[in-house]
């Protein structure tokens, strides 16, 4: 039987100056009540952070409910359900107020729709759709007011195609390929404006 997961958990950071010494410790939050999940989109501004959509953690149903958690009251609230398909696996990225969100699974394949949640206002807005194929963990990341993605895999197998969002223009643009080998699930980051991507699960053995 899998575990209800609903408690939420943050590290909390001391630093000491006269010492120079740094500890963290971990602090259990409230949890949400509702029906545990696994791979939700999550994001967050400066005064919340969101779980969008996921599976169920124990029929793999697939979600499209949204949670709001406010650190200051340490409460839960449910606010309006994610306007596409309920679906697990897909990702999101975010700054400041805005979030873009998109890809994963649902109960037809591999969604291709693609959507802005204004954490200000709470409102979603859909945009221009993804013009390749749909897929499961992507990497994706937020640099430069643009968002790269690419990886992932779907019923195709693992992917290594790569692609740049323009969030001015709504618009996608297909770029060269990953150099590495395909994979989906891979770790990723952006540091000013370069992207960094590597791990995950490869075809045959775990990619480095």
């Amino acid at each position: 039987m899998k575990m209800k997961l609903t408690n939420l958990f943050f590290l909390l950071g001391t630093f000491v100056h006269t010492c120079f010494v740094y500890s963290q410790e971990w602090v259990q939050l409230n949890g949400y009540n509702s029906i545990g999940r696994h791979h939700p989109i999550t994001i967050g501004n400066d005064n919340f952070g969101y779980m969008i959509a996921g599976q169920s953690a124990t029929f793999s149903n697939n979600l499209d409910d949204v949670f709001k958690y406010d650190p200051v009251s340490d409460e839960w609230t449910q606010i309006s359900s994610f306007p596409g398909t309920a679906r697990g696996y897909a990702y999101g990225v975010c700054k400041d107020d805005d979030a873009y969100c998109g890809f994963g699974s649902d109960n037809f394949g591999y969604p291709t729709d693609w959507w802005h949640f204004d954490m200000a206002t709470e409102q979603w807005t859909q945009l221009a759709s993804f013009p390749g194929e749909g897929r499961n963990h992507p990497a994706m990341v937020h640099v430069d007011n643009k968002v790269f993605v690419g990886l992932g895999s779907n019923l195709s197998g693992n992917l290594d195609d790569w692609w740049e969002y323009d969030i001015e223009f709504n618009t996608w643009q297909s770029l060269p390929d990953f150099i590495g080998l395909p994979r989906h699930h891979p770790f990723y980051f952006g540091i000013e404006n370069k992207v960094y991507v590597g791990f995950g699960h490869g075809d045959n053995v775990l990619s480095q």
